[in-house]
Protein backbone atom coordinates (compact mmCIF):
# COMPACT_ATOMS: atom_id res chain seq x y z
CA UNK A 1 0.00 0.00 0.00
CA UNK A 2 2.82 2.37 0.75
CA UNK A 3 4.18 1.91 -2.75
CA UNK A 4 0.84 2.88 -4.26
CA UNK A 5 0.75 6.02 -2.15
CA UNK A 6 4.26 6.92 -3.31
CA UNK A 7 3.36 6.31 -6.97
CA UNK A 8 0.26 8.50 -6.64
CA UNK A 9 2.32 11.17 -4.86
CA UNK A 10 5.00 11.12 -7.61
CA UNK A 11 2.40 11.27 -10.39
CA UNK A 12 0.55 14.13 -8.66
CA UNK A 13 3.80 16.00 -8.04
CA UNK A 14 4.86 15.49 -11.69
CA UNK A 15 1.55 16.84 -12.97
CA UNK A 16 1.72 19.79 -10.58
CA UNK A 17 5.26 20.57 -11.68
CA UNK A 18 4.27 20.23 -15.35
CA UNK A 19 1.28 22.52 -14.86
CA UNK A 20 3.63 25.17 -13.50
CA UNK A 21 6.50 24.63 -15.91
CA UNK A 22 4.44 24.42 -19.11
CA UNK A 23 2.91 27.91 -18.85
CA UNK A 24 6.32 29.35 -17.98
CA UNK A 25 7.87 27.63 -21.00
CA UNK A 26 5.07 28.78 -23.30
CA UNK A 27 5.27 32.35 -21.99
CA UNK A 28 9.04 32.42 -22.53
CA UNK A 29 8.59 31.08 -26.05
CA UNK A 30 5.85 33.64 -26.81
CA UNK A 31 8.02 36.47 -25.41
CA UNK A 32 10.93 35.40 -27.59
CA UNK A 33 8.70 35.40 -30.68
CA UNK A 34 7.33 38.85 -29.83
CA UNK A 35 10.87 40.18 -29.34
CA UNK A 36 11.87 38.82 -32.76
CA UNK A 37 8.86 40.53 -34.35
CA UNK A 38 9.75 43.81 -32.62
CA UNK A 39 13.36 43.58 -33.83
CA UNK A 40 12.19 42.91 -37.38
CA UNK A 41 9.80 45.90 -37.25
CA UNK A 42 12.55 48.19 -35.92
CA UNK A 43 14.90 46.98 -38.63
CA UNK A 44 12.30 47.67 -41.33
CA UNK A 45 11.68 51.17 -39.99
CA UNK A 46 15.33 52.09 -39.92
CA UNK A 47 16.10 50.43 -43.26
CA UNK A 48 14.94 53.54 -45.12
CA UNK A 49 17.46 55.73 -43.30
CA UNK A 50 20.39 54.11 -45.03
CA UNK A 51 18.87 54.28 -48.50
CA UNK A 52 21.10 55.69 -51.19
CA UNK A 53 20.41 59.27 -52.15
CA UNK A 54 18.91 58.24 -55.49
CA UNK A 55 16.27 56.05 -53.81
CA UNK A 56 15.31 58.88 -51.42
CA UNK A 57 15.11 61.30 -54.33
CA UNK A 58 12.89 58.91 -56.31
CA UNK A 59 10.56 58.52 -53.34
CA UNK A 60 10.32 62.30 -52.98
CA UNK A 61 9.69 62.63 -56.72
CA UNK A 62 6.83 60.12 -56.53
CA UNK A 63 5.26 62.18 -53.73
CA UNK A 64 5.71 65.35 -55.77
CA UNK A 65 4.11 63.76 -58.82
CA UNK A 66 1.19 62.51 -56.78
CA UNK A 67 0.61 66.02 -55.35
CA UNK A 68 0.84 67.59 -58.79
CA UNK A 69 -1.49 64.93 -60.20
CA UNK A 70 -3.91 65.38 -57.32
CA UNK A 71 -3.96 69.15 -57.87
CA UNK A 72 -4.60 68.71 -61.59
CA UNK A 73 -7.46 66.30 -60.82
CA UNK A 74 -8.83 68.77 -58.25
CA UNK A 75 -8.88 71.60 -60.81
CA UNK A 76 -10.50 69.35 -63.46
CA UNK A 77 -13.18 68.23 -61.01
CA UNK A 78 -14.01 71.84 -60.17
CA UNK A 79 -14.30 72.65 -63.89
CA UNK A 80 -16.72 69.75 -64.34
CA UNK A 81 -18.64 70.76 -61.22
CA UNK A 82 -19.05 74.31 -62.57
CA UNK A 83 -20.22 73.16 -66.03
CA UNK A 84 -22.35 70.09 -65.43
CA UNK A 85 -25.63 69.73 -63.60
CA UNK A 86 -25.26 66.13 -62.36
CA UNK A 87 -26.04 64.88 -58.85
CA UNK A 88 -23.38 65.19 -56.18
CA UNK A 89 -22.45 62.98 -53.26
CA UNK A 90 -19.88 63.43 -50.52
CA UNK A 91 -17.48 61.29 -52.53
CA UNK A 92 -17.82 63.32 -55.75
CA UNK A 93 -17.13 66.71 -54.18
CA UNK A 94 -13.56 67.82 -55.05
CA UNK A 95 -12.26 68.22 -51.48
CA UNK A 96 -9.00 70.19 -51.06
CA UNK A 97 -7.00 67.27 -49.62
CA UNK A 98 -4.63 64.75 -51.17
CA UNK A 99 -6.59 61.64 -50.16
CA UNK A 100 -10.35 61.57 -50.66
CA UNK A 101 -12.02 61.87 -47.25
CA UNK A 102 -14.79 59.52 -46.17
CA UNK A 103 -16.29 62.03 -43.73
CA UNK A 104 -15.85 65.62 -42.56
CA UNK A 105 -13.70 64.29 -39.71
CA UNK A 106 -11.09 63.19 -42.29
CA UNK A 107 -10.63 66.79 -43.43
CA UNK A 108 -7.86 68.06 -41.16
CA UNK A 109 -5.92 71.29 -40.87
CA UNK A 110 -2.71 69.54 -41.88
CA UNK A 111 -4.28 67.88 -44.94
CA UNK A 112 -5.86 71.10 -46.24
CA UNK A 113 -2.70 73.16 -45.60
CA UNK A 114 -0.49 70.55 -47.26
CA UNK A 115 -2.73 70.48 -50.32
CA UNK A 116 -3.57 74.16 -50.76
CA UNK A 117 -0.10 75.48 -49.87
CA UNK A 118 1.92 72.83 -51.70
CA UNK A 119 4.80 74.28 -53.72
CA UNK A 120 3.99 71.78 -56.48
CA UNK A 121 1.24 73.97 -57.97
CA UNK A 122 0.19 77.60 -58.27
CA UNK A 123 3.76 78.81 -57.84
CA UNK A 124 2.83 82.22 -59.22
CA UNK A 125 0.49 82.90 -56.30
CA UNK A 126 1.48 83.76 -52.76
CA UNK A 127 0.27 81.54 -49.95
CA UNK A 128 -2.25 84.18 -48.94
CA UNK A 129 -3.60 84.42 -52.51
CA UNK A 130 -3.91 80.62 -52.73
CA UNK A 131 -5.96 80.54 -49.55
CA UNK A 132 -8.14 83.45 -50.72
CA UNK A 133 -8.77 81.70 -54.03
CA UNK A 134 -9.74 78.51 -52.21
CA UNK A 135 -12.04 80.46 -49.90
CA UNK A 136 -13.92 81.81 -52.91
CA UNK A 137 -14.84 78.22 -53.75
CA UNK A 138 -15.42 76.91 -50.26
CA UNK A 139 -17.28 79.71 -48.52
CA UNK A 140 -20.59 78.15 -47.41
CA UNK A 141 -22.63 80.90 -49.10
CA UNK A 142 -20.77 80.42 -52.39
CA UNK A 143 -20.85 76.64 -52.20
CA UNK A 144 -24.59 76.80 -51.53
CA UNK A 145 -25.25 76.95 -55.27
CA UNK A 146 -24.14 73.30 -55.47
CA UNK A 147 -26.06 72.02 -52.44
CA UNK A 148 -29.28 71.66 -54.45
CA UNK A 149 -27.50 68.97 -56.48
CA UNK A 150 -26.43 66.97 -53.44
CA UNK A 151 -28.36 63.78 -52.74
CA UNK A 152 -30.54 64.05 -49.65
CA UNK A 153 -28.65 61.40 -47.70
CA UNK A 154 -25.33 63.17 -48.22
CA UNK A 155 -26.51 66.75 -47.82
CA UNK A 156 -25.67 67.04 -44.11
CA UNK A 157 -22.28 65.36 -44.63
CA UNK A 158 -21.42 67.74 -47.49
CA UNK A 159 -22.55 70.78 -45.51
CA UNK A 160 -20.42 69.65 -42.56
CA UNK A 161 -17.41 69.08 -44.83
CA UNK A 162 -17.81 72.49 -46.48
CA UNK A 163 -18.04 74.10 -43.05
CA UNK A 164 -14.85 72.37 -41.93
CA UNK A 165 -12.97 73.38 -45.09
CA UNK A 166 -14.12 77.01 -44.81
CA UNK A 167 -13.10 77.18 -41.14
CA UNK A 168 -9.68 75.66 -41.85
CA UNK A 169 -9.08 78.00 -44.79
CA UNK A 170 -10.00 80.99 -42.62
CA UNK A 171 -7.46 79.78 -40.04
CA UNK A 172 -4.84 79.48 -42.78
CA UNK A 173 -5.67 82.97 -44.02
CA UNK A 174 -5.11 84.40 -40.54
CA UNK A 175 -1.67 82.77 -40.40
CA UNK A 176 -0.65 83.66 -43.96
Amino acid sequence: MTQIVWVIFIITFTFALASIALPIFLFARYSAQEEQKAKKTRAERTAGMGKPRLARDLAAERTTKSMADAWAAYVRRWEVLDKEEGRLTFGTVPWPVLDTPRSAADITHEAVAKFVLSPEHSGELSERDRVKKALLRWHPDRFGRFLGRVDGADRMRVEAGVGVVARLLNELLEKA
